[in-house]
């Protein structure tokens, strides 16, 4: 039976033709006393070849019908069809799914059967083969799929509970200190300040006593010029070091030199604290003349006149009305005097040159001479 089957399988391929003409469509008739020289495929329709109709090749119908009054010369294959021979089919006539009905007229000159289906032959001379109604059996049709059950409706969400009000928090009480606390508390960083500044003015009178008497007289000749320096210089460095920040941020070498950034952003606060101390020693010199305190040394005119002129800045500020929009007016003051000594130090170069050239000698002499007693002094 298995090679039966197998010899079935083959003889369809053979059936199936390559390149041939199809006709697909509406139901194929070949008319009577037509000629067709090609072979015949016909898909999901029925086929009439009409008496005295000639097909000279093979002729295939997939899920159709097929009625032959006519003369097919190559043999006829059916899927999932019954067929009716009325005529002449000289090659074998294979059936799979379907019935056979030959009539007294039908000749049939190659071999003949029916796997799947049923055989009605009434013309004896005719011998074809039926294997059975079991063939349609083999693909069991699947059941019905069952409607699919409604869904329940959804019960309604129940309402959700009014939320209490949070309790409010109690207010912590505020303790506001005294207006005299405060004021004292302001005094005490202003003295503190003034020391530091102080002790600061005297290390550098003690270690740099030439370049700091450089910067004091470019202070006390120029300082309108050296306002102006200082005010340039003041926008010009954090600038220039903010943009040299992030041209090393994106260089594969930044974190190598931001050591050496940071030690840069250190020079002009070295200047600044240089040009605060110098202003300081202008103002500690013109507080111990007017006192005729004159033969006193660099580094206690330095100390005393940076102390006593910041610690006077900060007290004023501190005093109505000097106080008024936190002190801004003392505020402006402080910083005029500070970009002045700035602008000395950078003019002088940190006190290495003299500024303006050429009054070096000139400094001199009046230091000196700044050390001799007053003419009351004398008598």
């Amino acid at each position: 039976m298995k090679q039966k089957l197998v010899v079935l399988i083959l003889l369809v391929l053979l059936f199936l033709p390559a390149g041939m003409a199809s006709a697909i469509g509406y139901d194929r008739i070949i008319g009577a006393g037509e000629v067709v020289d090609e072979d015949i495929n016909v898909f999901d329709n029925d086929l009439l070849i009409e008496e005295d109709a000639v097909v000279n090749g093979k002729v295939t119908v997939f899920d159709g019908h097929v009625d032959v009054g006519g003369t097919i010369n190559g043999g006829l294959t059916v899927f999932d069809g019954d067929v009716t021979v009325d005529g002449t089919i000289i090659g074998d006539l294979v059936i799979f799914a379907g019935d056979i009905h030959l009539t007294e007229n039908a000749t049939i000159d190659g071999s003949c059967f029916s796997l799947g289906g049923n055989v009605v032959d009434e013309n004896n001379g005719t011998a074809c083969s039926a294997y059975g109604s079991r063939f349609r059996q083999v693909v069991p049709v699947l059941p019905e799929i069952p409607a699919m059950p409604e869904m329940p409706a959804m019960p309604e969400m129940p309402e959700m509970p009014v939320l209490p009000e949070m309790p409010r928090m109690p207010e912590v009480p505020t303790f506001r200190e005294s207006r005299a606390r405060v004021f004292i508390g302001n005094v005490s960083e202003v003295i503190g300040r003034s020391l530091l500044l102080g002790v600061l003015a005297l290390v550098v009178a003690a270690v740099f006593p030439r370049h700091l008497e450089q910067v004091g007289q470019a202070v006390r000749e120029r300082p309108a010029a050296s306002g102006a320096v200082g005010f340039l210089t003041a926008i010009a460095v954090p600038s220039l070091v903010l943009l040299l920040a992030l041209v090393l941020l994106v260089t594969c070498v930044g974190i190598l030199l931001y050591p050496a950034l940071g030690l840069l952003t250190l020079v002009p606060v070295a200047a600044l604290l240089m040009g605060w101390v110098a202003v300081g020693e202008r103002f500690g010199s013109a507080l111990l003349r007017t006192f005729k305190r004159n033969r006193r040394s660099l580094m206690t005119t330095a100390a005393v006149g940076t102390a006593l002129l910041t610690l006077g800045l900060g007290v004023l500020s501190l005093i109505p009305p000097f106080s008024f929009g936190g002190g801004f007016g003392v505020w402006l003051v402080g910083m005029i005097l500070a970009l002045v000594g700035l602008g000395a130090a950078v003019l002088t170069r940190f006190g290495t040159q003299p500024y303006p050239p050429g009054s070096g000698y000139k400094g001199k002499v009046e230091t000196v001479l700044e050390t001799l007693p007053e003419d009351d002094d004398l008598s």
